[in-house]
Formats: structure tokens, C-alpha cells, sequence
């Protein structure tokens, strides 16, 4: 399997149990680090996710877009991210996003914000998907 499942009903479902798990509601998550591949198919099927599972329209960013794609350090990596975005209260822009295939709440300018939980989310080959919801210490 080399693309998302269309649906990405595994991951809303991956989703789910992480945020049961944290024992946070969606509407609580303020930021989303994407996985974020930059190419028409995952990204529209991961926007579509996003918008589908988070009602309240968090910031969405994807570090890839800052680093590009480190292959089996990129969960590890935007995980840090993450981890750091909720620490400083700040998160990093999304760079080339000049058509987005949804209309989410993309981070257009680094800066300050509220942030109190956040998930960060990776999908690759094969179906091996991971995501981590974090809360602000």
C-alpha cells in the first residue's frame, strides 16, 4: 500500500483512541501537525481527516515543509516540534502553501499563541500510522 486509504477511516479511528486515550475531546486539540507530504493525494485525504475529526479548526502546520521529508525521522522530529510548539506557546509557519485543498486553519505567519493540547500525526507505507496527542505542562 503506497497511499493513504482514501477515507483514512484507519486513522480518524487512530485518532479517536489517542484522543480517548488523553482523555481530551477534539474540540480541545488547538494544534495539528500534519504529516504533510506535500502531494495532491495524501494531503487531500489528510486535510480531509483533519477537517472531518477536528470541529474547532485548530492550527494546522506541517514541518516538513521547513525540513522536508526525513523518511523514519519524521514522526520523531515533528514530534519535537510539537513538543516545542506547546512549551513556547509558538508555532512555525506553513511554507508553500499557495492553493490548499481544504480550507483549514493553516499557520501563514510564526508567531505567538494559546496553544493547550496539540496532536501530532505521521502515515506511512503500508499503513503504519502513528499520532501522539500532547498537553501543555
Amino acid at each position: 500500500l503506497m497511499a493513504m486509504e482514501p477515507k483514512a477511516l484507519g486513522a480518524a479511528r487512530m485518532i479517536d483512541a489517542a484522543l480517548h486515550e488523553a482523555e481530551i475531546g477534539k474540540e480541545e486539540i488547538g494544534y495539528v501537525n500534519a504529516h504533510g507530504t506535500g502531494t495532491i493525494l495524501n494531503d487531500e485525504v489528510e486535510s480531509a481527516l483533519i477537517e472531518r475529526v477536528f470541529d474547532s479548526r485548530p492550527l494546522v502546520n506541517s514541518t516538513k515543509s521547513l525540513v522536508g521529508h526525513t523518511i523514519g525521522a519524521s514522526g520523531a522530529i515533528e514530534a519535537a516540534v510539537t513538543a516545542l510548539s506547546l512549551r513556547n506557546q509558538t508555532t512555525h509557519i506553513s511554507r508553500n502553501i499557495e492553493k490548499p485543498v481544504r480550507d483549514l486553519n493553516f499557520v501563514q505567519k510564526a508567531g505567538p499563541c494559546r496553544i493547550g493540547h496539540a496532536l501530532t500525526q505521521s502515515f506511512a507505507f503500508g499503513g503504519h500510522n502513528a499520532c501522539l496527542v500532547m498537553s501543555r505542562a
